[in-house]
């Protein structure tokens, strides 16, 4: 009985933390794209900003992370903006934190931007215009070239890849997840945020390494989708480099140190929760569950499927990860 309530009580946990999550997650988004709306129609301007927008030189704003800035001011507003979407998409790297936001403001690459975008929209529709804001990695001495100039894209002179020519295309990558891109930047800590054109989609399902733009797209992403290949430079306007850290007390896993002796007295506990188990009548409590079973067991593979079964539950052949399907269980006996 022990054994079952326990299961249940894990689910109930998951499904908790699964639906906390995807509130959360859903919450940043919809403030990012506030956020961005209210810059991308220019309804925030930093100080100085409108004469910069006028001329040819370019500006870069410094923002800080400080209690002090008025509320729904244009510097807290872009420094939220770029700081909001670090953090949404964030995994792995979960002690990082943004310690500094440079607004880049460059009136020739802007203007650049909103053309190309003013042309994708009487192409496509309304719809393909909108921006959307990714990350891209790449050393620090390219950050100044970039924001100055704009991004090089195949084809123009001086255009190199840090790595390949790419497995989803010959084109510049972008991710709205920041780890991907840090993949890029060998232990630096900042990433370029650009806004970014994707119009019409082509989405791979397979390698297609150092291709050109598939006819009848706009760009390319990955088959997970989470990078984004562009193939025009006035589609890219990089925003922000955003500054993070990563916290000095970042979680390093360490070996567990129980004992031989408390892993002994755990095991028989469990044999003694098992054996109350199959002396429980065949209920249909586990009916649409699935189970996986990994680590030292009590009785034989056979067995533990068999009492599954008996409870209709089924059994995967293959260990479930935790980021599995929502519906989806791993029965981890030496956990209780």
């Amino acid at each position: 009985n022990q054994i079952i309530f326990q299961a249940f009580e894990l689910k109930e946990k998951l499904q908790e933390k699964l639906k906390q999550s995807r509130e959360e997650t859903e919450q940043s988004k919809k403030e990012i794209e506030q956020l961005h709306g209210k810059i991308s129609e220019g309804v925030l301007l930093l100080e100085g900003e409108e004469e910069i927008l006028k001329g040819t030189e370019m500006k870069y704003f410094e923002l800080f992370p400080e209690r002090n800035y008025k509320q729904g001011s244009a510097a807290e507003v872009h420094f939220r903006l770029a700081e909001s979407q670090f953090y949404r998409l964030l995994s792995g790297h979960a002690t990082a934190h943004v310690n500094k936001v440079e607004y880049v403001c460059n009136p020739i690459l802007i203007n650049k931007f909103n053309k190309a975008r003013e042309e994708l929209k009487n192409k496509r529709s309304d719809e393909y215009s909108y921006p959307v804001l990714a990350f891209h990695g790449t050393a620090i001495a390219n950050i100044q070239p970039i924001c100055e100039n704009g991004f090089k894209v195949p084809g123009q002179a001086g255009f190199k890849h840090a790595t390949d020519d790419g497995y989803w295309g010959r084109g510049t990558y972008f991710s709205e997840y920041p780890n991907y891109s840090m993949g890029y930047i060998k232990g630096a800590t900042k990433l370029l945020l650009c806004q970014i054109l994707q119009g019409k989609v082509f989405q791979c399902t397979q390698l297609i390494h150092g291709a050109d733009l598939k006819d009848g797209y706009d760009s390319h992403c990955s088959p997970d989708k989470k990078e984004l290949i562009i193939f025009r430079s006035d589609y890219i306007l990089p925003q922000y480099i955003v500054h993070y850290k990563i916290n000095a007390g970042e979680f390093r896993y360490t070996a567990s140190r129980v004992t031989k002796e408390a892993i002994k007295k755990k095991l028989a506990k469990i044999g003694k929760l098992y054996k109350k188990a199959i002396a429980i009548k065949d209920k249909k409590i586990f009916t649409y569950y699935k189970f996986a079973f990994i680590g030292q067991m009590v009785d034989t593979p056979l067995a533990m499927e068999a009492l599954v079964k008996r409870f209709g539950g089924q059994v995967c052949k293959n260990t479930v990860p935790f980021g599995g399907a929502p519906m989806t269980m791993g029965l981890f006996v030496n956990g209780f």
